[in-house]
């Protein structure tokens, strides 16, 4: 049966309440409400929200043997079955902070997704799979060592074995091993063997100073992408190929929490492209998808099903909201 292998970072997300954040100082103590505890990480956001799609997954990470990996193995459930357990590393964990009006910040832990490389993703995985989506290499520095061998491998891996793939990112923290590495190198080896690339503006303005979206897709596109999914927040997706630009807006909601929005896109995207939808299309399912999950707090819990989807397309969001420029 044909399926989406959706391979790279995993964490646990620990979400508290926020009604208000006036931020840390010394010595305070801030009261926040009851905490969500979701997975996280594009193996867990886009993997769990193609399933809940109704599209076949398998997903592939690296857990520790510690109570974070089990609470991750607890709440993913058989889809956890493609995971490797590690002794010697912790599980990967992130805080998440979502002030209510404010862009969220993070406290994280990449843990063994330090470790993961290019093997890591089996070559059974990889023939049983018709599309290969990877995540958060910045996030993962075994992957972007040696100007991103490891990385560059996977994806040769994949087109070797007859796969379309996908690519997204994440921002680097400048002060880690990621902010310190060339990018421009190590996407210039990968992005030959990426059909879709996937990042957001944010990504690519952290790792190459662009100031603006189609600043970010040209220089994409300079480095080998043939197709760019720019994810732009709340401004909605750019896409760009050799067929033109379009903005694609997003769709109205009343936002409870934006964690998880990217991946909800980028998977409502390749949910339209498993069923053969063109891109522009898919963009618009992954934009209709990416508003369902804003109005949750987690990255899970608001996907909806194929058929709640498309109802809702078909009624309040019958409107087109692709602006060819």
């Amino acid at each position: 049966m044909s399926r989406i292998l959706v391979a790279g970072h995993i964490c646990l997300d620990i979400i508290p309440k926020l009604d208000r954040f006036d931020g840390f100082q010394p010595g305070s103590l801030v009261e926040v409400g009851k905490a969500t505890l979701s997975t996280g990480g594009v193996v867990s956001n886009v993997g769990r929200a193609l399933h809940r799609l109704g599209v076949p997954v398998t997903l592939v990470g690296l857990i520790g043997s510690d109570i974070f990996g089990q609470n991750v193995q607890s709440l993913l459930g058989p889809l956890a079955e493609g995971f490797q357990l590690c002794d010697d590393v912790s599980t990967s964990y992130s805080i998440v902070l979502d002030p209510p009006g404010q862009d969220r910040m993070f406290l994280h832990d990449p843990g063994a997704n330090a470790a993961f490389a290019s093997q890591t993703v089996p070559d059974d995985a990889l023939s049983q799979a018709s599309h290969l989506h990877f995540g958060y290499p910045p996030l993962m520095k075994t992957m972007i060592e040696n100007d991103g061998a490891e990385l560059a491998d996977l994806f040769r891996r994949a087109k070797s074995a007859g796969l379309t793939t996908s690519l997204d990112l994440s921002v680097p923290d400048p002060n880690s091993f990621a902010g310190q590495v060339d990018w421009s190198r190590i996407l210039s080896s990968v992005l030959p063997y990426v059909d879709d690339f996937m990042p957001s503006h944010d990504d690519l303005r952290a790792m190459f100073g662009t100031a603006t979206p189609p600043d970010s897709v040209s220089k994409a596109h300079h480095l080998g992408a043939s197709r760019v999914v720019l994810k732009c927040g709340e401004e909605g997706v750019l896409l760009s190929d050799e067929t033109g630009t379009s903005w694609h807006h997003c769709f109205p909601v009343t936002v409870t929490g934006a964690t998880g929005a990217g991946d909800a896109t980028i998977a409502g995207y390749l949910y339209g492209r498993f069923h053969g939808h063109n891109p522009a299309d898919s963009v618009r399912l992954g934009c209709a998808v990416g508003a369902f999950c804003c109005e949750s707090a987690d990255a899970v819990s608001g996907i909806p099903t194929s058929s709640d989807l498309h109802a809702r397309l078909d009624s309040e969001w019958r409107a087109d909201v692709s602006v060819g420029i």
